[in-house]
């Protein structure tokens, strides 16, 4: 009944253990394997089920007060009767608080798989390759300071690895990701790293139980000196990782993320790359920026997952505005929220005399480009790439003309208040997502024609105006034509307080302006119908092609056969239609037919066949069925060759006519599926499976047309 409740489990070519068959009820395989991961046991840890493994201790004998020297010795040596039906011995071997400096000599005469020296001499963790079966390495509170990525390979059976509290300042890269590794529990914390890199805690596709950098002394950093890249090797990263209670951290461990390549860390991208384990990061700290905002926003049970319930207990130490504020309290506050920011300084604007600052806000979704009370003469050239809406602050500056930039369609709001703005060039229309352009000290003559592609409300003209001419009375008709609202008025500078709307009753009598203005209007208003009248012949191409060519057809050619017949010969019904039926019928009423197949000339290339024998038909008949066009060897080539010939000699006049045969309903993933539709639209075409009419009789009409 024991083994009932486990069951033989292994992943990524480690060791078989014996999974609770609880895991393996969970909601996925992510789950499942991280809970057999970390609960998963050895044949030697269940005895009711394996009665025939023993598991015993074994004693040290100290041979030296220095602790260099010593034997094991088994002292549960059993000499009954029931010692022959013992498979197989396994050993564990403790010594705590001792001054052992190294392994016993004959450690390697016996299977230990776990070894405890916790609190003891060693100063470096020693060639463990004999030992092929140890699964527990307990070696805390001695003074080791480095640790090889050499130092596991090879031993398979390996899976708990504890060395917290030594003296360790700096591991290999590396060290869980070989093939050979398979160590699901690294304990780390207590000793004294300053960086930590990627490549030992985003563990490629491999499902790590626990590994914990916990109580560190030092404050810790992030590296990725090895360059990985999540999407070049790394497909998922399934494991827990503990960094809680040390001084700060420079970033979240998923933040981090980012530094291999992650484009964002969405609750979606998360449980994708990070699809099961725990992250505990309590009584730490570290800076909040943009970077975090993504995993602010997660809920229920991924929340849990990354911040291990302790979010309250979680601060940060960046920026000082956020200092000391705990995750709890910047997640109900959502001033706080808006304080979580990215500057960023690629592609930001920096010249003298301009100085730009460019800010990432996610909680309100916008990039912000300030470079407001400088010296500018115009905008930047680039700016930052971001998902997010462009806020431009370029106020108090000396900008004259508004140059448009190949950023401007993703500005939401531009300020240029306080410039002089004396001219607005034609490309104003690239603005088309602005919701608002402040422009209250300019001192603008005209606009350009190609402002009528926006609505006036995005302006805020304030009361400057712009004079009301004859040239100028098409602004007064575009903000009519748009309804644009009394709240944002344009005045005219040449009549007090009178806006545009109302300007040609100041103006007088004007010449009607049918200049460019009024072929400006006419062409937004024809557009869309041109528009939809280019649609309309795009979709009805075909059947003009086939139309003109159906009444302007020349009669003076003359041709070796009637018909030249394109079908699947691999479909059986389709030949037998063809062979027995079809063809005789024609025969019968003295029309010649051309079948591939059948009339080929040995010896030739299958293109030379093609190419030739179709141009001496007068009509090429396709017979269409389920499965012509699929990808098949010697099979679609040959099809297709076919109706591309026939399609280029039927528009140049060297076939007479195309007909199609339905023998299947088409689907519209088929090949030429538009052009098969319009040959069967403009009368060229028949159903097979339509009764009422008789396909031998319709096709011998179509061929006998003159």
């Amino acid at each position: 009944m024991a083994c009932d409740l486990y069951i033989p489990w292994s992943t990524h070519g480690q060791k078989t253990l014996w999974c609770p068959d609880g895991c393996l009820r969970r909601n996925n395989e992510y789950d499942a394997n991280f809970c057999c991961s970390c609960k998963g046991k050895s044949d030697w840890e269940l005895p009711l089920v394996f009665p025939n493994i023993s598991y015993s201790g074994l004693a040290i004998e100290l041979e030296d007060l220095q602790g260099k020297d010593s034997l094991l010795l088994n002292i549960h040596k059993n000499n009954s009767s029931n010692s022959n039906e013992i498979a197989s011995r396994y050993f564990w071997v403790t010594y705590v608080d001792g001054i052992l400096r190294r392994y016993p000599k004959n450690a390697c005469d016996f299977h230990i798989v776990t070894i405890d020296f916790t609190g003891n001499l060693f100063s470096e963790i020693g060639n463990l390759s004999c030992f092929s079966s140890l699964d527990t390495l307990v070696l805390k509170r001695n003074r080791i300071s480095f640790v090889s990525n050499q130092t596991f390979r090879g031993l398979s059976n390996l899976r708990k690895v504890d060395l917290s509290y030594n003296q360790i300042v700096k591991t290999d890269n590396n060290l869980l990701g070989a093939n050979d590794v398979y160590i699901s529990e690294l304990v780390m914390e207590g000793n004294m790293f300053k960086t930590v890199d990627l490549s030992n805690i985003v563990i490629p596709n491999k499902t790590i139980c626990y590994n914990s950098y916990a109580d560190n002394i030092h404050p810790l950093d992030f590296t990725n000196e090895m360059s990985m890249k999540i999407h070049e090797n790394i497909s998922n990263s399934c494991g827990s990782l503990d960094i809680s209670n040390v001084p700060s951290i420079s970033q979240h461990p998923l933040s981090a993320l980012k530094m291999i390549g992650l484009e964002e860390t969405s609750a979606l991208q998360l449980k994708y790359y990070v699809p099961c384990g725990f992250y505990k990061i309590t009584g730490t700290s570290f800076k909040c920026d943009c970077t975090v905002f993504d995993m602010m926003n997660l809920h229920g049970f991924d929340f849990y997952r990354f911040y291990a319930r302790s979010n309250g207990h979680v601060y940060c130490n960046e920026p000082k505005v956020l200092a000391n504020k705990s995750f709890d309290e910047i997640l109900r506050n959502e001033t706080l929220r808006d304080l979580v920011v990215c500057e960023l300084s690629d592609s930001c604007h920096s010249r003298p005399n301009c100085e730009c600052r460019c800010i990432s806000q996610p909680n309100r979704r916008r990039l912000l480009i300030d470079c407001s009370n400088q010296s500018c003469t115009d905008f930047p050239d680039v700016i930052p790439e971001s998902s997010f809406d462009v806020e431009m602050d370029m106020s108090n500056n000396k900008i004259s003309t508004l140059k448009t930039k190949d950023y401007f369609s993703r500005v939401k709001i531009l300020n240029l208040s306080e410039n002089p703005i004396a001219v607005i060039d034609e490309n104003v229309d690239k603005l088309n997502h602005a919701s608002h352009i402040f422009i209250p000290n300019h001192s603008l003559e005209t606009l350009p024609e190609s402002v009528q592609f926006l609505h006036p409300d995005i302006f805020r003209f304030g009361r400057r105006g712009i004079p009301c001419n004859c040239d100028n009375i098409w602004i007064g008709d575009w903000r009519i034509y748009n309804s644009a609202s009394e709240e944002f008025p344009l005045f005219c500078s040449n009549f007090n307080n009178t806006v545009f709307e109302n300007g040609t009753l100041e103006i007088g009598n004007c010449e009607p302006y049918t200049s460019s203005t009024n072929y400006f209007l006419f062409s937004l208003l024809t557009f869309p119908l041109f528009i939809s009248l280019y649609g309309i012949l795009y979709c009805f191409r075909f059947e003009l092609i086939i139309l003109k060519r159906k009444y302007n057809r020349k009669r003076n050619k003359r041709w070796e056969h009637d018909v030249y017949i394109s079908f699947d010969k691999d479909n059986k019904l389709v030949l037998q239609f063809v062979i027995k039926l079809l063809y005789p019928f024609l025969k019968n009423n003295n029309v010649s037919a051309y079948i591939p197949c059948k009339d080929d000339c040995p010896g030739k290339m299958l293109e030379e066949n093609i190419t030739e024998n179709i141009q001496k038909c007068k009509t090429f008949v396709l017979i269409t069925s389920d499965g012509m066009y699929e990808d098949k060897p010697g099979k679609t080539e040959v099809n297709v060759m076919e109706y591309y010939l026939a399609w280029n000699y039927f528009t140049k006049g060297a076939i007479d006519k195309i007909f199609v045969v339905k023998y299947d309903k088409p689907k519209e993933k088929d090949f030429q599926y538009r052009k098969t539709e319009a040959f069967y639209r403009t009368g060229m075409g028949i159903n097979m499976w339509n009764r009422k009419v008789c396909v031998y009789q319709a096709i011998l009409e179509l061929l006998q047309e003159r």
